[in-house]
């Protein structure tokens, strides 16, 4: 212990005596360790954070599986009933569904995320209230008979102002009175992460929540909306619940064939379902945390190549000592010790990087607006500390060691008389410095090209044809549910919006649709005359009104668009896209077909439209249905306005109308413009993330080629002397050393463009071009060459103007 106290305080005198090195090496590596960190932190929250829930081990996700479809769904809410009742293995089964709601509390009416929970679902939980109590089980008993509430810890602090006296308060919600019986323990947010409820309603209140009867599937067996949980009984393993919830499944596919066929259930821990799109979320931070991992070696590899120069001086020092008898063990576990201090000290500072930067980081990585309120907690808990306890300790054992095993071998009589060089002994010509160069540069490649790809890949996406004009176009989005609304109010309501928007000045045409330009759509099973039923397959559907597809700029390829004649009451009417036309009746005229959704009477096809992108930039065709809205009633609804000019001016004007006709509607306008950019907003994050790290790559790079150089004009002074003595030109000096350098750049760059060819091969699925797309490796090797050249270029320079006359002077 004595001796490490020691060793520590030399170090720190040893890292004072050169301020500079100590401030360069510390900030390099806050940088890398600062990065990690961030990333980390957000793994943490996403992946490694516990469920704040009682024994989360023993609470298992129930899921829906089906033959066709594949994968896992939620339940349908009367599956559920029946597995809660009939199951062997679950001492409590419960579910949740996810809701917009509309909120007032005495101001404007605002909406937000609700969850729709079972009675038992906070006791299946095993969680506490904050303020007052949870559930009772009569009051989801009852359809409609207990409007209670809990509220979120998060809302009641900061939109209600912490009000103590809040429980028993009345909130109104979707313009119904609820009584708050309770609030939420602060950090419980549900069983999702990055999801946080503005409060939990009982799921027997859900006709006061799902207003929308299109959207209303409570009691359809096929509606797949409901997430299941439950918490095994006493000595019951997974396994054991998987084999009990298949008998129930093959039980109810026999009771309900034309609903449950090849429909079953499967039982998963609930901490693997905790994040939804698992595996895409688990793509997209390893390769955050890949690039992160690279721009930390490289910081590591600068970091190396400072303790070598640092060496270099040191080494009359280092001798001395091993003359005088210091073992060489004793020596190498000292020099350790200042690399040791000098990464913690990195780690420390990286620390506040990473607690700076989380802010940032969530607004790069967040959700797309308009999207669910998704939260993430990127807080420094224990396991964020330790995490970068180790990576700083790795670290300086990273950078450390190779310098330490060199600096303690010197040749000592060469070194004492201050001759020769620790990095290159006899005929050496590749020494560890330009190694370690060589592999900076290699990792920018790396780093730089992955940044490109995606710079690349937003462009691509940007370009590509949506299939509709998103020029000039407004999009104003409201609920009529929410407020309350009947079917013949909404529907009315819907009319007078729409002929007020279309009267305003600068508007050409107008329509309705149930969703907006890439806003997402329905899944709905479809069913072609004379198909076996078991033969269904899933469409995409929308409702849209008259005058749609000329508003957005869509072609009718055959038949007709809709007219005020398609209204309820006349002949059931849909409008397919080819893609729908050529898969179900391919050869065949698609106009006069008929075919039905599950639930529904049968329709007939009107028209053909042509395919356009309905969800992201780059998706494969898919089969989509269009419905008249006016037959398929939904209580959400967009109204879109072509307009003469720019969009913008339209939406206040339009907003001002709607509020005109009902103050207490909660209103979101946009252009299609920024629609389509929110749709690209993971491919715009992902490229300024990692452009950000390709740029501190860059110039940790830059630094490296600049300290090898200058270290080796500084070492060869006197040689450089002595060649212009003997009539060497000072163009010619420039010559050497700049070809030095740009073999060590050319080296450094060919080694990184194998690699970057191997690793973006990983990256294929995240991107709209090929990842050996030319123009982003060429882009790449251009900067980086430049970068290598100016580096390169003032050490160069001031070889070149070595005066013999002083060297041999001093020498």
């Amino acid at each position: 212990m004595e001796n490490l106290v020691r060793d520590i305080r030399f170090a720190v005198r040893s890292i004072l005596r050169k301020p500079l090195f100590a401030v360069i090496a510390v900030v390099s590596l806050a940088l890398g360790i600062g990065a990690n960190t961030a990333i980390f932190s957000l793994i943490n929250e996403i992946f490694l954070r516990p469920l704040p829930i009682e024994q989360p081990d023993r609470v298992m996700a129930i899921f829906t599986t089906d033959e066709r479809a594949g994968g896992q769904s939620p339940s349908s809410h009367l599956n559920w009933r029946d597995l809660r009742e009939q199951n062997e293995v679950f001492g409590e089964v419960a579910g949740y569904d996810f809701a917009g709601i509309s909120i007032q509390t005495g101001g404007e009416a605002t909406v937000g995320p609700a969850l729709l929970v079972s009675g038992n679902y906070f006791d299946t939980l095993g969680v506490r209230p904050y303020r007052g109590r949870f559930f009772l089980s009569e009051e989801d008993s009852t359809p409609g008979a207990h409007p209670v509430a809990v509220l979120h810890y998060g809302y009641w602090s900061e939109e209600l102002g912490a009000d103590e006296s809040v429980v028993g308060r009345t909130i109104t919600i979707n313009g119904q009175p609820f009584t708050v019986v309770g609030v939420a323990a602060p950090g419980f947010h549900g069983l999702n992460v990055g999801f946080e409820p503005r409060l939990w309603l009982p799921m027997a209140m859900h006709r006061a929540i799902r207003t929308d009867p299109a959207l209303n599937w409570y009691d359809e067996r096929r509606g797949l909306f409901l997430f299941g949980f439950g918490r095994l009984r006493p000595g019951v393993d997974q396994a054991t619940a998987q084999a009990n919830v298949e008998l129930i499944g093959a039980r109810l596919q026999r009771e309900y064939p034309d609903d449950n066929l090849g429909r079953s259930f499967e039982v998963q821990p609930i901490a693997e379902t905790a994040v939804f799109n698992r595996a895409a979320v688990m793509a997209g931070t390893t390769l955050l945390m890949a690039t992160v991992g690279l721009v930390l070696l490289i910081a590591c590899a600068n970091v190396a190549n400072l303790l070598l120069a640092r060496a270099t001086e040191r080494r009359k020092e280092i001798a001395i000592r091993l003359a005088m008898g210091i073992g060489r063990a004793r020596l190498i576990r000292q020099l350790l010790t200042e690399s040791l201090l000098v990464s913690l000290c990195g780690g420390a500072l990286g620390l506040v990087v990473a607690f700076v930067s989380r802010d940032s980081l969530l607004g790069i990585l967040g959700a797309v607006p308009g999207g669910p309120n998704l939260q993430l907690d990127l807080s420094i808990d224990g396991r964020v500390l330790l995490f970068t306890l180790g990576i700083a300790l790795a670290t300086g054992l990273l950078f450390g060691l190779l310098p330490a095993i060199q600096s303690s071998s010197p040749h000592l009589v060469a070194a004492i008389k201050d001759q020769g060089d620790l990095t290159l002994g006899p005929g050496r010509r590749f020494s560890a410095r330009n190694a370690l160069v060589v592999l900076q540069l290699a990792l920018s490649v790396v780093a730089l090209v992955g940044a490109g790809l995606f710079l690349r890949s937003l462009s691509a996406a940007r370009a590509v044809d949506l299939g509709f004009e998103t020029d000039r176009l407004a999009v104003i989005s409201f609920d009529v549910g929410l407020s309350g609304y009947t079917r013949e109010q909404g529907e009315q309501f819907f009319r007078e919006a729409r002929d007020r928007i279309a009267s305003l000045p600068g508007v050409e045409t107008t329509a309705l649709s149930q969703t907006g330009p890439l806003q997402g759509t329905i899944l709905r099973s479809v069913f072609l005359e004379g198909q076996n039923p078991e033969e269904r397959t899933f469409v995409q559907v929308s409702g849209v009104g008259e005058g749609y597809f000329e508003t957005l700029g869509v072609e009718i390829e055959a038949g007709r668009s809709f007219t005020d004649a398609d209204r309820a009451g006349s002949v059931p009417v849909v409008i397919v896209n080819r893609e729908m036309a050529n898969r179900y009746w391919p050869g065949q005229e698609a106009v006069g077909q008929r075919f039905h959704f599950f639930g529904m009477e049968p329709v007939e096809v009107v028209g053909v439209a042509e395919v356009v992108t309905y969800q992201n930039p780059g998706e494969e065709p898919a089969p989509f249905a269009y419905l008249p809205v006016q037959q398929y009633y939904v209580t959400n609804t967009n109204v879109l306005a072509r307009t003469a000019g720019d969009p913008s001016t339209v939406l206040l004007a339009a907003q001002a109308e709607l509020r005109r006709m009902d103050p207490s509607l909660v209103i979101n306008a946009t252009t299609a413009d920024a629609l389509v950019e929110n749709a690209l907003a993971g491919q715009l994050n992902t490229a300024l993330f990692l452009g950000i790290l390709g740029g501190i790559a860059l110039l940790l790079a830059a630094i490296g080629i600049y300290g090898v150089m200058s270290y080796t004009v500084r070492r060869r002074t006197r040689e450089l002397g002595i060649r212009v003595a003997l009539g060497a030109s000072g163009s010619e000096v420039l010559g050497m050393v700049l070809r030095q350098g740009l073999a060590l750049a050319g080296i450094g760059l060919a080694v990184g463009l194998v690699a970057a060819l191997a690793v973006t091969r990983l990256m294929s699925q995240l991107l709209f071009v090929s990842p050996a797309d030319p123009v982003a490796f060429a882009g790449t090797m251009v900067i980086l060459a430049l970068v290598a050249l100016a580096a390169c270029l003032a050490p160069a320079l001031r070889a070149s103007s070595v005066s013999p006359i002083i060297v041999l002077r001093y020498e």
